[in-house]
Formats: C-alpha cells, sequence, structure tokens
C-alpha cells in the first residue's frame, strides 16, 4: 500500500512513548522514560514511582523538567 503524501512523519521524542499512539499509553512505562526519570528524580532530589504509565511517566518527566530547571 503506498504512503500518503500528505501524511507528515513524526519520529518519537527520545524518552516518550509514540505520539498518538494511545494503545500504548496505559502500558508501563519504557526503559528510556525509567532512565530519565531516574535521571532527573536524582538531580531534583524527587521520589521516583516505577509503577507508572507511559502517560502518566510523559506527565511526571514533564514536571520534572520543570522542578530542574528552576533549581
Amino acid at each position: 500500500m503506498p504512503q500518503d503524501p500528505n501524511v507528515i512523519a513524526t519520529a518519537p521524542v527520545a524518552g516518550s512513548a509514540v505520539p498518538g499512539d494511545d494503545a500504548t499509553m496505559d502500558e508501563a512505562m519504557t526503559p528510556q522514560q525509567k532512565d530519565m526519570m531516574r535521571a532527573l528524580c536524582e538531580e531534583t532530589g524527587q521520589p521516583m514511582n516505577t509503577t507508572l504509565t507511559r502517560r502518566q511517566a510523559d506527565a511526571r518527566l514533564e514536571e520534572l523538567r520543570e522542578i530542574s530547571r528552576k533549581d
């Protein structure tokens, strides 16, 4: 099947779930998200929750980045 020339391909951001893939957003966070979260939690002194879904991890990573920028 030929690709639609009107669709723009997007690459996922490192550590994030694939954009628009709602079917996987409720699965456990990815290893990349876990690594990023570990680093940001260590940097900011925040507790790390290893039971987050991909969607929750994306939101928490954004919160941690905001905290990191303020420090």
